[in-house]
């Protein structure tokens, strides 16, 4: 998963795919969290599928993140964490990126 990425679109949303990597020789399930805003409020109008997921030894999968209201909004920025669950290792991981979204003229 990068750390940042942006993009604009035409219409009222825009979508990301996102890679998330397991690295290890064992399977591993992780959460994807939509951070609030800076003010500490939910985002709105932002999905982000599937939330949990089992990913295999070795193994990518993709997640989407859609952040919309760019109508209203001509850019958003969405903070996004993934993060391993208790129970997978030792070690907890957890990743945050930043996806800015621009409505294009």
């Amino acid at each position: 998963m990068p750390m940042e990425k942006s993009g604009h679109s035409a219409s009222d949303r825009k979508g990301f795919y996102l890679n998330v990597l397991n690295e290890g020789k064992r399977s591993i399930i992780v959460d994807v969290e939509i951070m609030p805003q800076a003010d500490g409020t939910p985002q709105k109008a932002v999905k982000v599928q599937p939330r949990r997921l089992k990913i295999g030894p070795k193994s990518t999968r993709k997640i989407i993140l859609i952040i919309g209201n760019l109508e209203t909004e001509r850019q958003r920025e969405v903070n996004v964490c993934v993060s391993t669950q208790k129970n997978n290792s030792n070690t907890l991981l957890r990743i945050c990126g930043a996806y800015t979204a621009h409505k294009r003229n």
